[in-house]
């Protein structure tokens, strides 16, 4: 519908930011588990951009620009959204949260900064309990962090974080939650921190026990898949 970027601006200013000013934007993200449309128009822009979501995207961010410069619009690149386009650069007011974008050598990442987007997230999934047990990835994960904001200018996340098991998951999850803070810190020194504080004088043998749970886990042929 070529009216609903423009409905969707008018919420924002109306709506959204009146109540929220603090926000530094909106959400306009796609269904979880389908509903995409399929009109001829949508499957031109899927044919022609590989994500039939940019153009409208685009309009919103357009119009947003022009009714409040500085905000943004942002959305999971997931589902009907999810692959990076080709042949559209996009607007530099939108945020993308990409979904799983460390995987494969930050290889979504990558490909959505190189169509355009300036403003990157994360939407990822660093559960624990029900996977692999014990998951344990401080190291790996907060690596893969620092890297994606020194080269892509990663600014953000949203995570599925399941906190079942403290025994296991405190310390992967302690370590991610500071470097969310200050993506400067020492993983090693925030480790040390944690076993010290949580295990007193038993924190040199439980800090070997850990480090030889990623060492297993970092056996995987893509550890951030």
């Amino acid at each position: 519908n070529p009216d609903l970027p423009a409905i969707a601006v008018e919420y924002a200013a109306t709506e959204w930011f009146p109540k929220h000013p603090e926000a530094l934007g909106f959400s306009v993200g796609v269904n979880d588990g389908g509903g995409d449309c399929h009109c001829p128009e949508c499957e031109k822009w899927r044919e022609q951009y590989g994500n039939p979501y940019i153009p409208f995207y685009n309009e919103i961010g357009r119009l947003l620009e022009q009714r409040l410069p500085g905000k943004l619009a942002c959305f999971i690149a997931y589902g009907g959204a999810a692959e990076p386009p080709h042949g559209i650069t996009l607007e530099p007011n939108l945020y993308v949260e990409v979904c799983s974008g460390l995987q494969d050598d930050l290889r979504l990442l990558r490909q959505w900064h190189e169509a355009g987007a300036r403003h990157l997230g994360l939407y990822d999934y660093l559960y624990g309990g029900g996977y692999v047990l014990p998951r344990h990835y401080p190291h790996i994960m907060g690596e893969a962090w620092k890297r994606a904001h020194r080269d892509f200018g990663l600014s953000g996340a949203w995570t599925e974080s399941f906190i079942q098991v403290w025994l296991y998951d405190g310390p992967r999850q302690y370590v991610l939650n500071e470097l969310a803070w200050d993506m400067d810190q020492d993983i090693d020194a925030l480790l040390a921190d944690y076993f010290e504080k949580f295990y007193c004088e038993a924190a040199a043998p439980m800090r070997a026990f850990f480090d030889r749970l990623e060492a297993i886990y970092a056996r995987r042929p893509d550890p951030l898949h």
